[in-house]
């Protein structure tokens, strides 16, 4: 069977980090009360601080960075301005994950992309092919 993801409401995300921030209690010792990760209650905090407690509300659908905030986030990391968490909280960023993914594709040479993929559109197929059993 594979892992189940717990979903944090905001109220529990925000009593957890202020609980931290208030120094009630180690990061690891408040991420095994809410059984939560502690890497996972480190971004929370991070993004707390960087944007303030709007950040912790469950969203529908994913954050769309420009183009020129992707390519600014990842040369200043490869110049060495920061590490990725300070980065994240520099540019608003919402998970290290995301800017570790973005360098990838820096380094890869794949840059080109996130220009084409901004400016592309969906296009549904009109004719389908006759099948039978």
């Amino acid at each position: 069977m594979g892992k189940t993801r717990k979903e944090f409401s905001f109220n529990e995300k925000l009593e957890a980090v202020e609980k931290y921030l208030r120094g009630e209690g180690s990061l690891i010792s408040i991420a095994h009360e809410y059984g939560v990760h502690h890497n996972a209650l480190h971004q929370w905090i991070a993004n707390y601080e960087a944007m303030g407690p709007s950040v912790l509300l469950p969203t529908r659908q994913k954050k769309r960075y420009p183009v020129a905030l992707r390519i600014a986030a990842v040369e200043a990391y490869l110049r060495g301005e920061g590490s990725l968490r300070e980065l994240c909280m520099k540019f608003k960023i919402r998970s290290r994950t995301q800017l570790i993914n973005w360098i990838k594709l820096y380094n890869n040479g794949h840059i080109d992309q996130w220009e084409k993929k901004s400016q592309r559109r969906r296009i549904r197929m009109t004719k389908g092919r006759a099948t039978t059993f």
